[in-house]
């Protein structure tokens, strides 16, 4: 009777082993490349380099330096430029919130969302690069976190009251709303809530017309075709962890925990013509700040996994150029902010 009943025990423990295993990055690219970063001097005070896009040789990212918020670095020149704008009320300053920056290579613009306000400007680089910060279009969404222009208009994300991602058309209206949370979101009626947990990054790419959404907490990355009737269409997705937060939602739908154990998945999304690439954490929160590399994933147009890179360094933000040259932010041994170059 024992021996049965420690047999039972045995499979019993297989199916809960075999139940938690989870979708690691090896499952879904196989082989895992050490990559090495290559820091890049420079001579100038850095901050905390964030957001960081590429464009014709210079890399423009957010770092607050001498009152200035925006900083171009010019890489043929190994040297910032320019800083530009800063923070306040007045025209062509910057409310105090976290911003996202988005390029436009083909039409060498620069688009600037202030955060939690949700006011979009749009400028020319040659513009920027001559000073001149009066921005050529300026949008209004309101209470949205994330935005990528598309080829017909934009994309969104916030807290919808009947999805997370808000589809407009190039004068800002809005002209759709998809629910692209995980199934078991619908447990709950929470709006906040479910933005909470389920946000992550976004990212479209003109030349193969194609929307990206990567998971700061769920672990799930998903290719989007859009459509002209402000749709989307999934071409692709994968799941990376064991996500824990479905048992959690059932449990608790309208506050859902969020713990240090949990895993910090999609950090940011940039792409070239032809590749798209999410630098990914992969640590719990409680050791996000000790880790010492990050990955860089790797996908085609049609959202085909590619390869995984794991960096010696741990990464803040990367951006890619058109001969698939990645840059990327990072910390130093002496504990400084510093540039890198990526051996890929």
């Amino acid at each position: 009777m024992k021996q049965k009943k420690s047999v039972f025990i045995f499979f019993l423990f297989l199916i809960i082993v075999s139940c938690g295993k989870k979708n690691d990055l090896s499952s879904i690219f196989g082989q895992i490349t050490e990559v090495h970063c290559k820091e890049i001097v420079i001579d100038d005070l850095l901050s905390n380099p964030s957001d960081l896009i590429t464009i014709d040789g210079n890399i423009i990212f957010s770092d607050y330096v001498d009152d200035k918020i925006i900083a171009i670095y010019n890489i043929k020149e190994k040297k910032i430029t320019h800083r530009i704008f800063t923070e306040g009320q007045g025209p062509n300053e910057f409310l105090p919130t976290p911003l996202t920056l988005e390029v436009d290579n083909k039409q060498k613009t620069i688009n600037v969302l202030q955060r939690q306000y949700g006011i979009y400007t749009q400028y020319k680089l040659a513009d920027l690069l001559n000073e001149n910060i009066v921005p050529f279009n300026k949008f209004d969404f309101g209470r949205i976190d994330k935005i990528t222009e598309t080829h017909n208009g934009f994309i969104a994300a916030g807290s919808y009251s009947n999805g997370s991602i808000g589809i407009y058309d190039r004068n800002a209206t809005l002209k759709n709303i998809e629910d692209i949370y995980p199934s078991y979101f619908s447990n709950s009626e929470n709006i906040e809530n479910k933005y909470r947990i389920g946000q992550g990054q976004i990212h479209f790419n003109k030349e193969m017309q194609i929307f990206v959404f990567g998971s700061s907490l769920t672990g799930e990355i998903k290719f989007f075709n859009v459509l002209n009737t402000y749709e989307l269409k999934l071409i692709h997705s994968y799941s990376v962890g064991n996500s824990s937060f479905s048992n959690r939602m059932e449990n608790n739908p309208d506050n859902t925990p969020i713990m240090e154990t949990d895993i910090y998945h999609c950090v940011n999304i940039c792409s070239s013509k032809e590749c798209i690439y999410i630098l990914y954490c992969g640590e719990q929160f409680m050791n996000r700040s000790s880790a010492k590399h990050s990955y860089i994933l790797k996908f085609d147009s049609k959202g085909k996994a590619l390869n995984c890179y794991k960096t010696d360094y741990q990464l803040i933000s990367i951006c890619v150029n058109d001969k698939e040259q990645v840059y990327g932010s990072s910390i130093s041994e002496a504990l400084d902010p510093v540039f890198v170059e990526i051996d890929m």
